[in-house]
Order: structure tokens, then C-alpha cells, then sequence
């Protein structure tokens, strides 16, 4: 009877779904094969508490084998980056000095969410939590954040909260101050010259995120990266935050989650880059005198 399970390499975020074992393969055939899905010279394998797996054989359906390609690869839990719709599901395993246990997940104000999540995030809040570490529990429908971002992005500056409410707004979804939150390299040198809009949009990215900032971090670190490095060798590469790299992450995370319409946004957002990368190429081919400025 032929076994699937799912190959994951850490070192380069690589994932093989449905890998299968026949009755007759043996280990060293097994290995040839995962090194030839990842194409790599060498391969050692592990399971999720980064233990040696001896033998393929004894794995079992549904199992996660963690592929190292290199000889001095240190393996490590396997922690997977990941998003899923959260609505207190995991109430039970909730400490009982949290506060706000007890409490139906409705009636859980901000405060008591980030500390609901942040709870049943933590390593060892049941059976296997190490592998549940990872996962950002996004709490609002994106419908209703999607119109919020759309209407932060129309907006009169002028007429938005203050940093102190904002600041605050945003310490209650996360237990981090947004100062903390945003490397210095995406900040102004002075704090009170961050956008109102920018504060705006992370006051959203918090409020459906509660718990979660550290990981969140690492997907807006990413998002401004990603930002920089498309960005031609003559155009002026700001490492600030902007609107885009939150809308970017807002649509991500949902997107993760399964949700189609941000799924969507992603696509044509997608779409205009191209058209964007294919008008600076050509612009670029044109003779000196007859480029033509974007409006």
C-alpha cells in the first residue's frame, strides 16, 4: 500500500505535496529521488522535531519529512509561516490566568484577543504547539477590512486620529508599540513624521492580527524588500514604509488564509507591476530626447 507525505526544505522554503512510497522502494532509492525533486547533491531528512529519519519506510501518510540539502544544515522544529480564519476555536487550551478566559470569543475586547492568541500561540498550549507557533490567526472578514483600507486611502490626512490614539489602537492589538513594531530603517528620523495614513493602515493590519506582531514584522520586512528590489537601478529606492507595502501584507496574509478575493487583488495588483516593469524597459530603449516622463 503506497504512503504520501510532504517534503519541506527550510532552507529554501521549498515544498514537494503528495511525495509517495511504494511497497518496494528502499530508503537510499527514496533519497536519490527527493534529492532529484530538489536538486540538490545531497539530502538528509528529519521529522518535525528535527529528528534523523533512518528509514522512509516507516513514515506514515500525512507525515511532514523535513529535507536538509546541505552537510552543514543544522535542522531545526519545523515551524511553517501560515494564516488561517480564527473565531476562538482553540478557547480550550486558553491558560486560566489569561485574561478575558472564560468569556465568549464575541465578547473578548482587543486587549483580551492579543492575549487569547498570544496564549494559545506559545510552544507547548497543546499536543505538537511547537508547530503551531508560526501561524497568524487573522480575526476579521476581509470584506469589512478591505473597505476600511479603501477609505483610509481616500482620505483627508488632516482628518485622521492622532499618533497617541493610533499608537494606542495599535498596543492593543499587539502588545508592541508600533515604534518597536517598524525597523528604524523604515521610519523617519523623527516618529511624528510617519504619514497619518501609513499609522492608519497598521492600526487595520494590527486589528485583524491581534497577537501576532513579531510574525507579522518579518511579512512587512518582506514586503518593503520585495518593493526595493524591483525598483530599476535609476529610480530612487525610499526604505521607508508606505501605503502600498501595508495593502501588499493586508492582501497576503489573506490570501494565505484562503480567501479568493484577496487572492484576486493579488493577481491584478501582479498585473500592473508587469505593465509597470514593461513601460520603464521600453522607456529605457528609447534615443535621449524622445522618453516621455510618466504622468
Amino acid at each position: 500500500m503506497a504512503i504520501k507525505f510532504t517534503l519541506h526544505c527550510p532552507s529554501t522554503e521549498k515544498t514537494k505535496k503528495d511525495f509517495m512510497i511504494r511497497n518496494p522502494d528502499k530508503h537510499f532509492n527514496l533519497l536519490y529521488d527527493i534529492r532529484s525533486i530538489f536538486r540538490t547533491n545531497y539530502a538528509a531528512v528529519y521529522d518535525i522535531r528535527a529528528k534523523p529519519i533512518d528509514n522512509l519506510r516507516d513514515c506514515v501518510s500525512g507525515q511532514v519529512v523535513q529535507v536538509a540539502i546541505s552537510r552543514d544544515e543544522t535542522m531545526k522544529y519545523y515551524k511553517p509561516w501560515n494564516c488561517i480564519m480564527y473565531n476562538g476555536e482553540d478557547s480550550a487550551n486558553v491558560d486560566w490566568m489569561t485574561d478575558g478566559v472564560g468569556l465568549a470569543w464575541e465578547d473578548l475586547n482587543d486587549q483580551q484577543r492579543c492575549a487569547h492568541i498570544t496564549c494559545v500561540s506559545s510552544a507547548g498550549a497543546n499536543t505538537g504547539g511547537f508547530v503551531q507557533t508560526n501561524i497568524i490567526r487573522i480575526t476579521r472578514p476581509y470584506a469589512t477590512v478591505k473597505k476600511e483600507v479603501q477609505e483610509i486611502l481616500v482620505s483627508d490626512p488632516e482628518q485622521m486620529c492622532t499618533q497617541p490614539d493610533v499608537g494606542m489602537a495599535i498596543f492593543y492589538n499587539w502588545n508592541w508599540k508600533w515604534e518597536v513594531f517598524l525597523p528604524a530603517s523604515m521610519m523617519p528620523d523623527d516618529p511624528k513624521d510617519v504619514s497619518p495614513k501609513v499609522l492608519s493602515l497598521l492600526t487595520v493590519l494590527s486589528s485583524f492580527t491581534h497577537g501576532s506582531a513579531r510574525k507579522v514584522r518579518a511579512y512587512v520586512i518582506e514586503a518593503v524588500k520585495a518593493r526595493l528590489a524591483e525598483l530599476g537601478d535609476g529610480e530612487t529606492k525610499d526604505p521607508l514604509l508606505q501605503e502600498e507595502d501595508i495593502v501588499h501584507v493586508i492582501s497576503t496574509l489573506y490570501e494565505k488564509a484562503g480567501s479568493p478575493k484577496a487572492k484576486d487583488y493579488l493577481a491584478e495588483e501582479n498585473k500592473v507591476k508587469e505593465r509597470e516593469r514593461k513601460e520603464t524597459w521600453s522607456m529605457s530603449r528609447r534615443p535621449e530626447g524622445t522618453r516621455k516622463e510618466k504622468a
